[in-house]
């Protein structure tokens, strides 16, 4: 019998995604920025040891707080932020109503 071994070519293509939404966005910087976010856009990952809980991680753009990822989300990509791997963020979609900011924004994370 042949010996099948699969091996996955490292072509830089991420490992994981996650797909989730940005809280509290009207408590920031969102309504002096939103006009310049669209889909595709990518965004700033941090982490906020002052934040209520530990492992919070602020999302931003361009120097402009735009919320954080929800708590279970930022347990998983603060343990791997931790140790240094690579991480992007962009947006994948976002809720508007017509000549109102942001009603929601969701963004893609490509461990």
């Amino acid at each position: 019998m042949n010996n099948l071994a699969a091996s996955r070519p490292n072509h830089n293509i991420p490992e994981l995604g996650i797909l989730t939404r940005v809280m509290d966005l009207s408590s920031f910087d969102m309504i002096y920025i939103y006009h310049h976010l669209s889909k595709g856009v990518t965004l700033d990952l941090t982490r906020d040891s002052a934040h209520y809980y530990k492992s919070a991680v602020q999302v931003s753009f361009k120097g402009f707080k735009l919320g954080y990822l929800p708590e279970k989300v930022s347990a998983i990509v603060s343990a791997r932020m931790d140790k240094g791997l690579e991480l992007i963020a962009r947006i994948k979609s976002i809720e508007k109503l017509k000549y109102l900011p942001l009603k929601s924004l969701d963004i893609e994370l490509l461990f």
